[in-house]
């Protein structure tokens, strides 16, 4: 064969060598590549076959002007690429990944795999053999595989559970989540390759191995297992657990699945709530004399006490399931009882508590107070039970109460209506003694009758002085003594108590002295009337045990605030003093320091009892500072409100002066003789003319007969009473237009006469006995209000 022969075989033969190559590379998903290394340590392409158009859209032709497929790699990869060629040298091979860049700028994962050998004609030069895998669909799965993994592990560690994963065959653990350590004290090695009868107590044969072997082959049955579980740490504190086990296929093998939860802390609870109820339960059977019921939504007993037996007269077996109104209602309830529950199990509208009475098995009537309360049992089903409170004792008791409340407001009326009587019929005599006695002073006197009537005047006043006390210490005992709240003013008020006592200090040659502080307000708000009391009281004691020096009474404020002030009142004498022990009692009713006082200097050993009850019904306080032979310091402390209005009136006249009255035709209504002798005289003195009248009835002949400027009427007479002259008197004048003063003359001078009979109609009230001053300025009062005065 010519040399020409042979160099055409030859080519004929590699070019079906090519063919078939191709053929076989065109049949693959890779593409393959031959690269001969040029002097710059870069790499030309010198064959390219295979899927590289389908891989990359570039054509094979594209590919030849690139020179080589570098540029289509990835930028980010490219020079890892690059420089790991470069190091290749004869029989190194290569397995490398990276992004390539398709024509249309989408991204592929490659994976290459390349070999470095000599030239089989020059042996100077490289070549680079090559096959290449778009890998992109694989690495995606793998991604999403590691995420599911990765997922899977988070979830896995993150749930609060403990997770346990374990061989199907030997049922020992083969993973477990963080939480597992910490619920058990153990580190992962000591978890690993465990079974779970390894994580119990050695000494309970209910958690052993067999135990948790049998849940194990349930579970692979196909039988999801859900069981409790005691486990113990290493230090041997045991805890339950709740086991849900199961079979699972992971990652194509066969496992158990144990998520396990602690529920230490609910089996305590359970322990609690089981004695609590087995406490209770116990409690409500066994306690006495309170019986308690239960019954389900159709009104059957379910539950019925020990005390329920001792108190209807039904045994427990008598009682259960029988109908509520059936058993212990009367028959006049049952039907409301009916509706009642009916309506709460409907409406959610409770029966409320409160006193009823249920009947015992004899068909006696029982006075209970009962409760109920509507629960709702494990199985959501509703259940009344009632608590039952015999208030048979309590209900006697309350009527044996009211009536005794009943016999002491009938003693109190008794009382008040006594006290008012005998206040009228000792003022009455009273009144026409003292009214006489007033009466003769207006007569020529020798200078032995003058002394005689001012004994007389000084024994009425004293028993006048004694029915008051008598009478105050009655209403305060009774609490019918209201304290008043009213502005007034202390400066007055303490002048007036200075005035009534300086011609009795003066007789006696010692000082009285009254000191204000410079910043007492000029009006307080209290009662100036019980105020004034006190201090009469006080001051007038103080005079009459002191012989020699003084009486001071002293005023200090305490201190202020938004509502008012607190003041200390002083009242101090030089006077004979008291020892220690008569300090202790003074202030009861009916005690004076010892006989001798009484004999010495009079009184009935009433007035300071008064003096501390005033003051205690006033918010404040009395007491006493004293030595024998050293005087004697009276302290009261009380508390007034604050005045907001305008300064109190502090006039040092009255408004009208009583010589300023003109000649007034008066109409004087009184039964007594004595009484309406001594008042006529004495106006009839002061230039008015009297009308007389015996009676109601007379009085009111002459109204209908007569004008008049005034009239003067008694109270209490026989046959028609000053109240009922009164009401028909303003009923007439309803017509007329007119209206007549009319003055109250009354002996009776308990709590709230006064203010009952001028809320009756009445314009102004004089209390028995009369005094003429009082009366001659009420007079004035009373018709000034009217207009027939001169100014």
């Amino acid at each position: 064969m010519t040399t020409a022969e042979h160099r055409a075989e030859l080519e004929r033969q590699l070019l079906e060598s090519e063919q078939r190559y191709h053929a076989f590379t065109e049949l693959t998903s890779d593409f393959c590549h031959v690269c001969s290394r040029i002097a710059n340590g870069a790499y030309r392409v010198q064959w390219i076959g295979g899927q590289f158009e389908r891989i990359t859209g570039y054509s094979e032709q594209e590919l030849y002007d690139f020179g080589c497929w570098l540029p289509l790699v990835h930028p980010d990869d490219r020079e890892r690429i690059a420089a790991g060629l470069l190091k290749m040298a004869d029989g190194d091979e290569v397995r490398t990944e990276f992004r390539l860049v398709r024509k249309d700028q989408h991204v592929r994962w490659i994976r290459e795999h390349n070999k470095c050998v000599q030239h089989p004609s020059d042996p100077d030069q490289l070549l680079l053999y090559g096959t290449a895998r778009d890998i992109t669909a694989a690495r995606e799965d793998a991604l999403a595989l590691q995420a599911a993994e990765n997922a899977y592990r988070t979830i896995f560690n993150a749930t609060n559970d403990v997770i346990f994963i374990m061989d199907a065959q030997q049922g020992m653990i083969i993973d477990c989540n963080k939480q597992a350590l910490e619920l058990f004290g153990r580190p992962r090695e000591e978890l690993i390759g465990a079974n779970p009868a390894q994580l119990s107590p050695s000494d309970h044969s209910a958690f052993s191995f067999e135990q948790a072997q049998r849940y194990i082959l349930a579970a692979l049955e196909g039988e999801p297992q859900l069981f409790e579980w005691l486990c113990a740490r290493p230090d041997d504190t045991t805890f339950w657990v709740e086991v849900s086990l199961r079979a699972a296929e992971i990652n194509g093998r066969q496992r158990l699945l144990a998520v396990v939860r602690d529920i230490s802390e609910r089996k305590r609870l359970d322990a609690v709530l089981r004695e609590s109820e087995h406490r209770f339960r116990a409690l409500v059977e066994n306690v006495p004399h309170l019986p308690v019921q239960g019954y389900d939504s159709q009104r059957r007993v379910i539950f019925w006490n020990h005390a329920s037996e001792l108190f209807y007269g039904y045994s427990s077996e008598e009682a259960l399931g029988r109908q509520l109104e059936d058993l212990i209602i009367p028959s006049f309830m049952r039907e409301a009882v009916i509706q009642g529950v009916q309506q709460w199990i409907d409406e959610d509208i409770p029966i409320p508590a409160g006193e009823l009475q249920l009947q015992h098995k004899s068909g006696q009537l029982l006075d209970v107070f009962s409760s109920h309360a509507m629960l709702r049992n494990i199985n959501g089903e509703l259940e009344m039970y009632c608590v039952d409170l015999d208030i048979t004792q309590r209900k006697l008791a309350a009527l044996e109460l009211q009536r005794t409340r009943d016999a002491a407001q009938a003693a109190t009326v008794a009382k008040n209506e006594f006290l008012a009587n005998m206040s009228h019929e000792v003022r009455t005599p009273l009144n026409g003694i003292m009214g006489l006695s007033q009466l003769l002073r207006t007569t020529n006197l020798t200078e032995e009758q003058a002394g005689y009537m001012d004994m007389l005047d000084g024994s009425a006043r004293n028993l006048l002085t004694l029915i008051n006390d008598i009478l105050d210490i009655s209403r305060i005992e009774a609490g019918s003594l209201a304290i008043q709240q009213t502005p007034f003013s202390l400066a007055k008020l303490l002048r007036e108590v200075a005035a009534l006592y300086e011609k009795p200090a003066a007789e006696k040659g010692i000082d009285l002295t009254v000191q204000l502080p410079d910043d007492l307000p000029p009006a307080l708000v209290g009662d100036p009337l019980r105020l004034k009391q006190v201090l009469i009281n006080l001051v007038g004691n103080a005079i009459k045990f002191t012989s020699r020096g003084g009486v001071s009474v002293q005023i200090h404020r305490l201190h202020d605030s938004s509502q008012g002030s607190r003041l200390r009142f002083e009242v101090c004498d030089s006077g004979i003093g008291m020892a220690p022990e008569t300090l202790q009692k003074i202030f009861n009713p009916f005690t004076q320091a010892d006989a001798s006082t009484a004999r010495n200097h009079g009184g009935s050993g009433l007035g300071l009892a008064i003096c501390r009850r005033l003051s205690e019904l006033m918010g404040g306080s009395i007491r006493a500072e004293s030595s024998l032979g050293q005087g004697s310091c009276f302290i009261v402390e009380l508390p007034f409100g604050r005045y907001a209005g305008e300064q109190v009136a502090d006039d040092t006249q009255p408004a009208v002066s009583i010589l300023q009255l003109e000649p007034l035709q008066i109409l004087l209504v009184e039964d007594q003789e004595v009484n309406r002798t001594f008042v006529q005289r004495l106006l009839e003195r002061q230039g008015h003319r009297i009308t007389p009248a015996v009676d109601g009835l007379m009085a009111l002949d002459l109204l209908g007969r007569e004008q008049y400027d005034l009239m003067l009427l008694d109270i209490q007479m026989p046959g028609m009473g000053g109240e009922e002259v009164l009401a028909r008197l303003r009923q007439t004048e309803q017509a007329s237009g007119l209206h007549l003063p009319v003055i109250a003359l009354t002996a009776h001078a308990l709590a709230g006469d006064k203010e009952k009979l001028l809320k009756s109609g009445f314009d102004g009230y004089i209390s028995k006995p009369v005094q003429i001053d009082q009366l001659m300025a009420e007079m004035a009062r009373v018709v000034a209000m009217k207009g027939t005065f001169h100014i």
